[in-house]
């Protein structure tokens, strides 16, 4: 309100306020779907890190399948 603040605040309140981006996207035939489902990790030096967990392989008719890759805020998700 007012103030300046510095980017990098702004960016670690973000990446501590945001768990889980939903990535949607428009297909070839008009459609909208979802295309990735990332979790959000920490800011360190600078970064945001996101840790992709579901990745749409096919087109349209594709399904969502997982990464394999392990929540890294599993306990702050299980809480809420």
């Amino acid at each position: 309100m007012g103030t300046n603040m510095p980017l990098e605040a702004i960016m670690g309140q973000i990446s501590s306020a945001v768990d889980i981006i939903v990535h949607l996207g428009r297909f070839r035939d008009g459609s909208r779907g979802v295309v990735e489902i990332c979790e959000v990790g920490s800011f360190v030096n600078g970064e945001i890190s996101m840790n992709s967990l579901f990745v749409r392989k096919k087109g349209v008719g594709g399904s969502l399948e997982a990464t394999g890759n392990k929540l890294i805020r599993r306990s702050k998700l299980e809480r809420m």
